[in-house]
């Protein structure tokens, strides 16, 4: 799922590369999300507002209200509940069959947000540090900080991601360094230092591979960097200079690669 800069949300198949169908959220918007189960995409606009579509239909279901630019969208891994996080600095979780809010979080400098695979956890990026908080307890149990070496137009953490094992939790800064921990020691594995800077597009600055050994970073110089995650070792790099990344989403299989540029195209890559 990509939106445009006139507010138009288009839905693609990711094996056929045709369009599915186009929503007309009529609002600037600064973020999309699809569901895990691809019947669901999210839109957040300028003014606060969130829009629940039908990926196959294009009917607006539900719409929510949050104070400010909408500016990361995330929905739990069974689809049930919707994180939203807003420049007010603020943070609401939703349940989607109802469009009620179950919780809320003030004072939190939202730079992006996502779930664990488990659903259990939502991890906050901000300027320095990452929040883990407990969906069922509503608490936070665990904060990550990040180095940060301070980004020229782009300030703090870029994406957050959990591995997909559950065990590992990623985040890149605008300077294009990612860091990796082990959550449930809170101890840093490592730190990837690539070149350019990353776009900030929520957790699509980031991508790990099905198995968790790989992560894949994109820069503003069109290349997309894969990294051994243990060994900070650069692995391989993609892309050309006609493609700035803005997403990345490793295939299931992990021999596929698909990336979605500012261009407004979408490039699909074999890798080894």
């Amino acid at each position: 799922v990509v939106a445009d800069n006139d507010a138009i949300v288009y839905v693609w198949d990711g094996l056929t590369g045709q369009l599915i169908i186009s929503m007309d959220h009529s609002v600037y918007l600064w973020n999309v999300a699809i569901s895990p189960n691809a019947k669901l995409v999210a839109s957040g606009d300028d003014n606060g507002v969130i829009k629940l579509w039908d990926a196959k239909t294009g009917e607006n279901i539900h719409s929510f209200t949050h104070l400010g630019t909408i500016w990361s969208l995330a929905f739990s891994p069974d689809s049930t509940v919707l994180a939203s996080g807003s420049l007010a600095e603020t943070v609401r979780i939703w349940n989607v069959s109802d469009s009620k809010e179950f919780d809320y979080l003030t004072d939190v400098l939202v730079n992006s947000i996502t779930f664990s695979p488990d659903g259990k956890l939502l991890a906050i990026g901000t300027n320095d540090k990452i929040i883990l908080w407990d969906i069922i307890a509503k608490k936070a149990i665990k904060t990550f900080v990040f180095d940060l070496r301070g980004g020229e137009g782009l300030s703090g953490i870029q994406g957050v991601l959990f591995s997909p094992d559950g065990k590992m939790l990623a985040a890149a800064d605008a300077d294009n360094i990612a860091m990796v921990w082990d959550i449930a020691s809170g101890k840093k594995l490592s730190t990837i230092v690539g070149q350019g800077t990353i776009i900030r597009m929520s957790e699509g600055t980031l991508a790990f591979s099905p198995d968790s050994k790989v992560i894949a970073t994109g820069n503003d110089n069109g290349d997309v960097i894969f990294w051994d995650v243990l060994a900070d070792k650069e692995l391989q790099t993609i892309g050309s200079q006609t493609c700035i990344p803005l997403d990345l989403i490793f295939g299931t299989s992990g021999n596929i690669f698909e990336i979605a540029c500012q261009n407004g195209t979408i490039q699909f890559w074999g890798i080894s």
